[in-house]
């Protein structure tokens, strides 16, 4: 294949990453490069190919993953950073040789990288959907525009921005209403390019709030660009990062898979005029508003200097004049306002309650040979009872025994018995929140070892969560507390600890993390994950997740609400190893799962719920 690949290409070798730049259509579609390219399915990685030899390189929440399903006689396996595949290039591509790319995938910040650290070769750009054939698979374009109830879904129109779908779900006179306050709104602010209709929130959903106090929101974060256009001088700002867009477009596409974000670039001039281009998978009537891809780097041309984040651009959008300013929507983004929280808080209790039911399914169930794939739909079937799930927000991790200690396990086609430990980490979307949460569970008694490491993740969780940070720390501060203990006796685990979570969106958002290297400062209104985990190759892992909201304490001081509510396995946990403090937290966090989730059960799943929290109670 290697030779094949590099004659297609002209070169002397083939380089790709995976990375945050794909279209989100690529995981949806026989489109996976990786996937094509060296058989792994992951959500990063890079590979290598050459005359010589080919090389995968991936982090470590797919280094077991890769060992089972790469061809180890044709790939090597190797850490995933710069510095290794410079070395790689280095060893195994002679001097002068020729680097295939494909500048869809990299940055113009990665791509100047290479450049600089391979000076002696000569890159360049292929386009590798292209060389292997790879159809994309056309669709219409349903946005989902911002209601009281959260997300509903509008069909994109010539004569106006969003037009609802005759679905029964608006009522039309309230429509109507919405719609010619948003044309006054327009007029007197040019700014406003998105409309707002209106929805009643259903009176059994009292937990819902707006997700914007009104339509006068949706300019204040357009002021954001605009305001950075004019700071350094630019005619026009582009953004190339979807989420971003649709954050502030108030947008969302529910048939992007996990991921409910239209696929696009969106320009924003200085007098804040917008064009939204959409990528090729769409089928659309094109406006003045809404552009396919195409026509984007003809339209750059209009202006003298364009902003453009390039660690987060493409490196085949080319111009003149291009001005690198960082995304100023990251941020913004990142700190959700008290609306999204409420909402937030709704969406972590509808998820927690999906997730309480399937745990008393599956306890019920599991010793009648219930499989790994079975497992994960019948997840999917207790999340899809609540009323606004719309999705899945990232593909169910549901891995028995040594699966567990994949980082990454997918069962696909597992039929695989689940055995004594099952390890389970999935999310949400739903039209008001992205969610994300794993717990470890253990069928029979655990050997003293497993309850020993189990009972030392719990401890680093409970760490991150009673944390108290000054503001300004970063999540550096956290990633050692919840890891102390697992030094402490020689352990460790590779991934990091926790990451920011989208609205209604990814549910990996940057910039912040919990994590050894990150600089960016946590912020009262950033939603964490707080995920430590172990992973004994070949036997079993655990990793226990809660989602949690930054929230403002006194003195100047952050701490961190947790709003997952699914308990804990009493009999995993060692109660010698706890401190009066961490048994106090548990004891807590399990009256307020009773309390939150109890009128939302059965009386079936409400009694199993009591004789589990009453383990800490």
């Amino acid at each position: 294949m290697k030779f094949d690949v590099l004659v297609r290409c002209g070169s002397d070798a083939l380089l790709y990453q995976k990375s945050g730049l794909q279209s989100y259509a690529d995981s949806n579609d026989h489109g996976d490069i990786l996937r094509i390219l060296s058989g792994l399915e992951a959500s990063a990685g890079a590979v290598v190919i050459a005359e010589s030899g080919c090389a995968l390189f991936v982090d470590g929440r797919y280094t077991v993953a890769a060992k089972k399903c790469v061809d180890r006689s044709r790939f090597e396996i190797q850490d995933l950073s710069f510095s290794n595949i410079i070395e790689w290039i280095k060893e195994h591509v002679a001097v002068g040789g020729t680097i295939a790319y494909d500048p869809k995938y990299y940055s113009h910040v990665e791509l100047e990288k290479l450049q600089e650290n391979l000076p002696n070769y000569t890159f360049k750009s292929v386009n590798l959907k292209n060389i292997f054939g790879v159809k994309t698979q056309k669709r219409d374009l349903n946005i989902s525009a911002c209601s009281t109830g959260g997300y509903s879904i509008h069909k994109l129109t010539e004569n106006m921005d969003f037009a609802p779908l005759d679905d029964g779900n608006f009522r039309v006179s309230r429509h109507s209403e919405a719609r010619r306050a948003v044309e006054i709104q327009k007029k007197e602010n040019q700014l406003l390019k998105c409309k707002e209709y209106i929805e009643a929130a259903s009176t059994s959903q009292t937990h819902l709030a707006h997700f914007w106090e009104g339509s006068e929101a949706l300019a204040l974060k357009l002021k954001y660009v605009t305001d950075a256009i004019a700071r350094n001088g630019l005619d026009a700002y582009l953004i190339c990062d979807s989420a971003s867009a649709c954050w502030l477009m108030d947008m969302r596409d529910f048939e992007t898979k996990y991921t409910p974000v239209v696929q696009c670039y969106l320009l924003v001039t200085k007098s804040g005029e917008t064009t939204i281009y959409l990528d090729e998978i769409y089928n659309f009537e094109e406006s003045e508003r809404f552009k396919s891809q195409a026509y984007l780097l003809a339209d750059l041309k209009k202006y003298k200097t364009v902003g453009i984040d390039k660690s987060e651009t493409p490196n085949y959008i080319q111009h003149k004049n291009l001005v690198h300013v960082k995304n100023p929507c990251l941020l913004p983004k990142a700190i959700k306002t008290e609306f999204e929280i409420a909402n937030i808080r709704g969406a972590a209790l509808s998820d927690s309650v999906a997730l309480i039911n399937f745990f008393h399914w599956i306890y019920a169930n599991h010793a009648n040979g219930v499989s790994e794939l079975q497992a994960t739909e019948k997840l999917l079937y207790f999340r899809q009872r609540q009323s606004d799930f719309m999705g899945d927000s990232f593909p169910s991790i549901v891995a028995t025994d040594s699966n567990a200690a994949i980082v990454h396990y997918s069962p696909k086609e597992s039929h695989r018995p689940i055995g004594k430990i099952l390890l389970l980490d999935s999310g949400g979307q739903y039209k008001y929140g992205t969610t994300d949460i794993t717990r470890t569970v253990c069928f029979s008694e655990p050997t003293k070892e497993q309850k020993v490491i189990y009972t030392l993740v719990l401890k680093g969780h409970i760490a991150v969560a009673n944390a108290k940070l000054p503001q300004g720390a970063t999540g550096s501060c956290l990633d050692p507390l919840a890891r102390q203990y697992l030094w402490s006796n020689f352990l460790d685990y590779n991934h990091s600890t926790g990451h920011g979570i989208g609205y209604v969106s990814n549910v990996h958002e940057g910039p912040m993390s919990i994590s050894r290297n990150t600089t960016i400062p946590l912020k009262p209104g950033m939603l964490l994950s707080n995920e430590p985990g172990f992973y004994r190759e070949g036997e079993f892992g655990v990793r226990l997740e809660n989602m949690m909201i930054v929230t403002e304490e006194s003195y100047g001081f952050m701490g961190f609400d947790t709003i997952s509510l699914v308990p804990f396995d009493a009999k995993f946990i060692d109660k010698s190893l706890l401190t009066a403090d961490e048994t106090d937290w548990l004891r807590r966090y399990h009256a307020s799962i009773i309390n939150g989730t109890m009128t939302r059960l059965s009386a079936e799943v409400s009694q199993w719920l009591h004789e589990i929290a009453e383990e800490f109670l």
